[in-house]
């Protein structure tokens, strides 16, 4: 029991850092989807940077960093689809990214969706699954320049819910890691079986 409570632990500690981690990185976001006047692009270039608040409230708000996130998405109307792509590190230099989707009109609250991701650096601490924010997150969106209303758009799909293409595609590294961790307990079980026939 000890020897497996040693690299969950370790795990554990990995992604509460590396927000901070990435925190201390220069950053940039960049908001796209349906009725805004064009992307809306947010950064970070280092301490002191004024629209720094902004950068991090949406990330922090969005649940980006959450670490519990329903895998199944919440009932009700979702509403249209905008993607959310943050890079980190400077223009020469890119040392990460994170990608998730906000459905800003969802009722009763915003809702966002983290789809599964690269593993670090490309995803630093991002948690897959569904998130429910707040009105304090409709309220920054509103800020950024959201349309009070949902545009009569149709811009959810039908795998809204699920890995897309690219960095979001599917996790082959938990698939794989299940197929060698199942085919480990099958040998193990044949081999404590073929020892105890020798010993009879």
């Amino acid at each position: 029991m000890r020897k497996l409570i040693a690299p969950i632990a370790v795990l554990v500690s990995i992604l509460a850092l590396a927000p901070a981690v990435f925190a201390k990185e220069p950053g940039r976001a960049t908001i796209s989807g349906a009725g805004l006047a064009g992307p809306i692009e947010l950064g970070f270039r280092g301490d002191g940077d004024p629209e720094a608040e902004r950068f991090f409230t949406l990330l922090d708000q969005s649940g980006l960093w959450a670490t519990y996130k329903p895998a199944d998405p919440p009932k009700g109307d979702l509403g249209p689809r905008y993607v959310v792509t943050v890079t980190w590190g400077d223009p020469s230099r890119t040392i990460g990214e994170n990608r998730f989707y906000i459905y800003p009109y969802a009722t009763p609250q915003p809702v966002t969706y983290t789809p599964e991701q690269a593993a670090s650096p490309n995803s630093p601490g991002a948690i897959p699954g569904w998130y429910v924010t707040s009105s304090a997150f409709s309220t920054l969106l509103a800020d950024l320049g959201f349309p009070k209303t949902a545009p009569a758009v149709a811009d959810v799909p039908a795998n809204a819910g699920r890995p897309l293409g690219g960095l979001d595609g599917p996790p082959w590294g938990w698939i794989l890691g299940i197929g060698a961790l199942g085919t480990m307990v099958l040998l193990g079980a044949f081999a404590a079986r073929r020892r105890s026939r020798i010993l009879v």
